[in-house]
């Protein structure tokens, strides 16, 4: 006999709360030999597996220790053709609960299929389909009769879920639609079609199985690969004549959040079939039937389709390489079926408070994409405030808002267009538009198409028909007190481990022609280059110390070559919004970064070295939300003493450099406040690690050695580490070179013979100085696909790059031994194309670098459009 133990469940969980949890069976409660309670209704789970066998033990044990009556209990656990040890563990529980089991094999067809197989085994009165990766309280059915004893017109019921992940077993409540049931349980008519909350999850719905006998109803099993369980959930709904639908606050049930990322809805976004099949037969399907059945189609079923079409912009927009996989007939087709989507929802239901998981620039791309009407209202928000300069920055949606303060129409300081674009086309445009003003009493208000008003978003707060700009600017910055600049202090690192790079470049020339600018430079205590520094005397800050915090408080300026979240929202607050923030660049961008670069929005300026990547970004209708106004072009810092390392270059001395970049997929999680991540012990077994160590193992390596030319490895930071852990070797005769090691990269750079490497923009500070390249791409489908975090831009390794582009070893060593017969000459084709590339080789992209920072905050004057809104056009300057 099963002994009864203490019940842990906890029924509010909040992400406030978010606690630890050692083992299942602590959230699951009991474990009972007799189960107690004795139901007004019985229940039925068919539950569909699949390749499951690790999570199928927890799942059992918390269907059976449920606290209700076994006999009024039913589960009907459907194999969908699993090739892993699910029938057996299945089988052996059904031995053990032959009267509570039921095992169903079938060939594999998929999730709608499965819970199809197992519907006509259903006795009971209730039927819901809980994934067998998933775990139940102990009493969850024993509270879910209660209320349905207490109220018996109840038709369908939705459950609370809360998240357990499973890789650090905690336990979160932060499902986007939590808030069904923050007030408690909820009861609506069946009709209530303007206040019914979304439902559209089977797993954790029940349903009368009396109603989906009379409405003949099944699982569309041509829905792949989700949203089968809102077109089942919703057609239910739709044939409901009466009754009620409850949300139910408890019980909970326990989704669990899988370790390895395997899971159907994880590997979904891959697939064709999630933006052309899902679409057509999920949400196109369900609102035609809604519309055949009720004549219109109802508000609620709206609003749960733009629920599920918001993940969609949420993945695709703005990242071309996530939809690499799509033919460019597939992706007119895509379009053609959203275009046929959002034909059956109105306008007014896109731009509704309901549908709450689309910010305003979605929507309206919605609007103006797919339904190919002009929108009926506008928004813009601001997005910083330059007091210093008075100069206002909006991101607008639509360039046909006009500006007016105190009643007089300005034209705009400047207006960037950025393109964003869906499943790798372009879908909508928006606006970074830079407007000067006088003083905070005026009066700011914005016209769409001169008629309508456009509302003010400031941090959240919306203001419908203009307003002050004083009370703009205090709400804006109604934190910045806690961060307002004390001093003029400069603030300047490269990582927080680890220095060489254009930061260290740039404050030593900062010390030497600029002493009366204070600045320090952000250093860990512990990296191996804090002694280098500070014995050339370099003011070191210990980053992450007090005093590092203290500063960083009171300082007016952050300049960095890395844009990582540990340098710019050190605080998570608005600390970033009371400084300049300087981008020096860690390298010359090569691929399209604009879906990262985007992200940073508090940074004032960003440094580049070459036209082409300054147009790139600048430039009307590219992809970036950067303007000239926060783009320079100056050079790299460090290009200045490259150039002065190159010319010292000893004559007849030849070394190899190698040095690949990295991959977002094989890194561990960033630490917190560090450059720092988690060690992945899967890295030793990725084909990254297994061709990089072919090349140091080949055999043109070892000839190289043997005829005493030095080959030195400098892997990007986020490798050495496993360098460092042993887990990605060496071989005895190469040279590992790491900053702080005594030489610097510069070093290494300017006295390289041949640079290899992959996709590392160091290919540029090699062109630089007239260094040979080989460009090593194994995988360059994955790179640019789903496999880093960068698509393909202007830049071109083939077209535009410094040397030839190899996809395999035997490439390689050929081209590694032309250039060694060559005597390591540059070939003109090549030399070319370095001198057509660099716009400055001049050694000062350092006095550069310094006055475009000392320029940021000149004034700007008005250009006044008008005398009055209804006045003449011709143009003023102020």
């Amino acid at each position: 006999m099963l002994a009864r133990v203490k019940r842990v469940t906890r029924d509010r969980i909040s992400e406030k709360n978010l606690y630890k949890i050692k083992r299942i069976k602590d959230l699951v409660g009991y474990k009972v030999s007799a189960n107690s309670y004795n139901p007004v209704s019985s229940y039925a789970i068919v539950a569909p597996v699949y390749n499951v066998s690790p999570y199928l033990e927890d799942f059992l044990k918390s269907v059976i220790g449920q606290s209700i009556k076994r006999d009024r209990l039913q589960l009907i656990m459907v194999d969908d053709g699993s090739t892993d040890e699910s029938p057996s563990i299945i089988r052996a529980w059904q031995q053990r609960y032959p009267e509570l089991i039921q095992y169903v094999r079938k060939e594999n067809g998929g999730l709608p299929s499965a819970r199809n197989a197992g519907m006509p085994f259903v006795e009971a009165d209730w039927v819901t389909f809980a994934d067998p990766d998933d775990f139940l309280p102990a009493d969850y059915f024993e509270k879910i009769d209660k209320v349905i004893a207490a109220r018996p017109e109840l038709m369908l019921l939705g459950i609370k879920e809360v998240f357990y992940n499973e890789r650090t077993r905690t336990v979160v409540d932060n499902h986007p639609l939590k808030n069904r049931f923050e007030k408690g349980n909820r009861f609506y008519r069946f009709d209530d079609e303007e206040h019914l909350p979304i439902i559209e999850s089977a797993n954790r719905s029940l349903y009368r199985m009396e109603e989906i006998r009379r409405q003949n109803l099944t699982a569309d099993e041509r829905i792949k690969p989700s949203f089968e369980d809102g077109h089942f959930t919703n057609k239910y709904i739709l044939g409901l004549e009466h009754g009620s639908i409850g949300f139910l606050r408890n019980p909970i049930y326990y989704y669990r959040k899988r370790e390895a990322a395997n899971s159907l809805l994880d590997t979904s976004w891959s697939k064709p079939e999630k933006v052309l099949n899902q679409t057509k037969l999920g949400y196109l399907d369900l609102l035609r039937f809604a519309k055949e059945a009720k004549g219109y189609v109802p508000e609620n079923i709206q609003i749960t389709v733009m629920y599920d079409l918001a993940w969609y912009l949420r993945y695709y927009v703005d990242h071309p390489e996530r939809s690499a996989f799509l033919s460019s007939d597939e992706v007119d087709e895509a379009y053609g079926i959203m275009s046929d989507v959002f034909s059956y929802i109105d306008q007014g239901v896109i731009f509704s408070r309901h549908n709450n998981r689309m910010g305003f620039e979605h929507k309206n791309a919605w609007v103006q994409g797919f339904k190919h009407e002009r929108p009926l209202k506008q928004r813009v928000y601001l997005r910083r405030v330059d007091q210093r300069s008075r100069l206002l920055h909006f991101i607008a949606f639509s360039d046909d808002v006009t500006y007016s303060l105190s009643g007089v129409r300005y034209a705009p300081n400047e207006i960037k267009a950025t393109s964003h674009s869906y499943l790798g086309r372009e879908l909508y445009r928006s606006y970074e538009v830079y407007l000067a003003y006088n003083n905070l009493d005026e009066e700011l208000e914005l016209l769409f198409g001169n008629a309508a008003q456009v509302e003010i978003d400031v941090r959240g707060k919306v203001f419908e028909n203009g307003a002050k700009l004083k009370d703009i600017v205090d709400h804006y910055a109604e934190k910045w007190p806690l961060y307002m600049p004390q001093e003029d202090i400069w603030i300047v690192m490269d990582r927080d481990t680890q220095a060489d790079d254009n930061g260290e470049h740039f404050y030593r020339y900062l010390k030497k022609h600029h002493p009366e600018q204070k600045a320090l430079f952000a250093l860990r205590k512990t990296s191996k280059d804090w002694q280098r520094l500070k014995k050339e005397g370099f003011e070191l800050l210990d980053f992450g110390s007090k005093g590092h915090e203290e500063i960083l408080k009171r300082c007016s300026t952050i300049i960095s070559s890395h844009l990582d979240n540990y340098v710019t929202s050190y605080y998570n607050d608005q600390f970033c919004l009371t400084k300049d923030i300087i981008c020096l660049q860690h390298g010359i961008l090569r691929s399209d970064l604009s879906s990262w670069f985007n992200t940073k929005r508090e940074v004032n300026l960003f440094i580049t070295s070459t036209e082409f990547e300054y147009d790139s970004i600048v430039a009307d209708g590219s992809s970036y939300i950067q303007s000239s106004r926060e783009v320079a072009l100056t050079g790299l810092p460090r290009h200045d003493a490259l150039l002065k390392k190159a010319e010292t270059k000893e004559p007849g001395e030849h070394m190899v450099l190698i040095m690949p970049t990295w991959r977002k997929g094989l890194m561990g999680d960033a630490k917190d406040h560090s450059n720092e991540r988690a060690v992945n012990p899967e890295f030793s077994r990725s084909p990254y690690c297994k061709h990089w160590e072919d090349v140091l193992r080949s055999d043109v390596v070892g000839d190289l050695i043997k005829a005493g030319v030095r080959v030195v490895f400098f892997p990007h930071a986020n490798i050495a580490e496993y360098v460092d852990a042993g887990l990605f070797s060496v071989p005895d005769g190469i040279e590992y070179g790491h900053n702080g090691d005594g030489a610097s990269i510069q070093d290494y750079l300017a006295n390289a013979s041949l640079f290899i490497t992959d996709y590392s923009s160091a290919s540029f500070d090699a062109a630089y100085v007239g260094c040979p390249c080989i460009y090593y791409q194994f995988d360059q489908e994955e790179y640019f696909s789903t496999g880093h975090h960068s698509v393909r831009g202007y830049f071109d390794d083939e077209r535009d790059g410094f040397g030839p582009v190899v996809t395999n070893g035997e490439d390689l060593d050929r081209e590694v031994r032309d250039v060694w017969a060559r005597n390591f000459i540059l070939e003109p084709l090549y030399a070319q194309r370095g001198e057509s590339t660099f716009k400055f080789r001049d050694g000062r992209c350092c006095e550069r670098v310094y006055r475009a920072i000392t320029s940021l905050h000149d004034p700007v004057p008005l250009v006044q459009l008008s005398s009055a809104l209804k006045g003449d056009t011709a143009l003023e300057a102020n």
